[in-house]
């Protein structure tokens, strides 16, 4: 498979954003925006991200985030296709969510960190209507927005526990004891005015936010990406949302156990067959683990979450399973009805 087009290492920051397919809405109701909320935990577990900042819009959201592991675009695809898979059933749609590809740009580090979050949680501010308020009902609307890390990071509510707040507030605090009072001072008197020194950076390049020289690196590096791709598209995300329905999924696993659907989910024994059809569900159907467990009769996702911890810990076990679900997702889902 063709290596996807990003810069990625262990440490990588990206300010990542993504718009709906034809700049129509993500985010239709609260519930939608719970979900993707939910999602993105879920994401940052499995492949250990560190979440510093967030804003969904209707049309576009936006995350400031790093990556340990330098495996960006797994986690992007789990997120991206899982929520699409969500938005497609709960309000019956056909056709992309998601308008094209992800923007993911390298973020280089402190000074650029800060001016990010504050453009991030700025956003909901860059609209005709609330363009119109006053300084004070701007201040006012942002505390109340509820649909940004603003409200976590100015000591309103500490509702995320995943978020990763510390660094930031250490570093815009800069030895204060209030870090949240700092941190409220630092992001509101921007209101009302531009960060011309943070468009500059975000001028220089559009595979990176930072000085001119980390810019001129990550535009090389992407280069030598492309140069060994051969290809100008991004082959894994392409894909983005071809999942397979959770249904045909547990036909093709239960046809290859020999057994019916109904006693692979609800029987008992068929371990291996049921930690088959857990994987299968999460990385070909994108489902979520409270939407496994629903799936399975549980009341949430506390125990499939549980049970990919217990894998994770069996290395062989997991790469005899994981090799069942490629041979399903390269052989029999095809061979199947949909």
């Amino acid at each position: 498979m063709a290596r996807p087009l990003r810069v990625e290492y262990e440490g990588a920051i990206y300010h990542v954003m993504a718009r709906g397919n034809l700049r129509q809405a993500i985010f239709r109701s609260p519930k939608d925006r719970l979900r993707f909320l939910d999602k993105l935990e879920e994401t940052a577990e499995r492949h250990g991200l560190r979440v510093y900042a967030w804003a969904l819009m209707t049309t576009h959201y936006h995350i400031l985030l790093c990556t340990p592991r330098g495996n960006l675009s797994r986690a992007m695809h789990q997120l991206q296709s899982s929520y699409s898979t969500y938005v497609r059933v709960r309000h019956s749609l056909s056709g992309h969510v998601f308008g094209g590809r992800y923007k993911a740009r390298l973020v280089e580090g402190d000074q650029y960190l800060l001016a990010l979050i504050r453009y991030i949680h700025l956003n909901p501010l860059h609209t005709d209507a609330i363009t119109a308020l006053s300084f004070e009902e701007k201040v006012d609307y942002l505390r109340r927005y509820a649909w940004s890390s603003h409200r976590d990071y100015g000591g309103y509510r500490r509702r995320f526990n995943w978020l990763l707040r510390e660094p930031l507030l250490n570093l815009v605090a800069e030895g204060r004891s209030d870090r949240e009072a700092a941190y409220r001072t630092f992001v509101i008197s921007n209101i009302d005015r531009q960060d011309v020194e943070l468009e500059k950076a975000m001028a220089l390049s559009s595979k990176a936010i930072g000085s001119s020289a980390f810019c001129a690196w990550a535009e090389d590096a992407h280069r030598e990406v492309l140069s060994k791709q051969g290809s100008p598209e991004d082959a894994a995300m392409r894909k983005l949302e071809a999942v397979v329905s959770p249904e045909l999924v547990e036909r093709t696993v239960a046809q290859q156990a020999k057994t019916t659907v109904s006693n692979l989910l609800h029987g008992r024994g068929n371990n291996n067959n049921r930690d088959v059809l857990l994987i299968a569900w999460r990385d070909l159907s994108g489902l979520s683990n409270r939407e496994i467990g629903h799936r399975l009769g549980h009341a949430d996702g506390a125990t499939v979450g549980k049970r990919f911890k217990q894998l994770q810990h069996q290395p062989q076990y997991y790469a005899e399973i994981y090799s069942a679900v490629v041979r399903i997702k390269n052989g029999s889902i095809a061979n199947c009805k949909a």
